[in-house]
């Protein structure tokens, strides 16, 4: 399973959602986790919505401070349970599945 931890900080920005399909096209991370996006909770979905990924749970930032995502695409290999978060963290369950 390839993941990626990536402190971005401005993923409202057109330069984010280029970096994010380069960054899938060349490693094809199954998971994806952006620390501190810097973006408004209105926005944040719509961007979220536009990358390649199929499932998605974030915590949204206190005003444009922090936040969290974590993006994933359903996998056979893989299963996801988030099992609690707060205002700075998301804490989730990475089961990996027997071929």
């Amino acid at each position: 399973m390839k993941m990626i931890a990536w402190n971005y900080q401005g993923a409202g920005n057109e330069m984010f959602s280029n970096h994010a399909y380069e960054l899938h096209r060349r490693h094809r991370p199954e998971m994806l986790i952006i620390i501190k996006p810097c973006i408004s909770e209105d926005r944040a979905q719509t961007v979220i919505d536009s990358l390649p990924y199929t499932h998605s749970h974030r915590v949204d930032p206190t005003g444009y401070s922090g936040g969290i995502w974590l993006l994933w695409n359903e996998s056979p290999s893989f299963m996801v349970e988030i099992n609690t978060r707060s205002e700075h963290s998301i804490h989730a369950f990475v089961k990996m599945m027997k071929n």
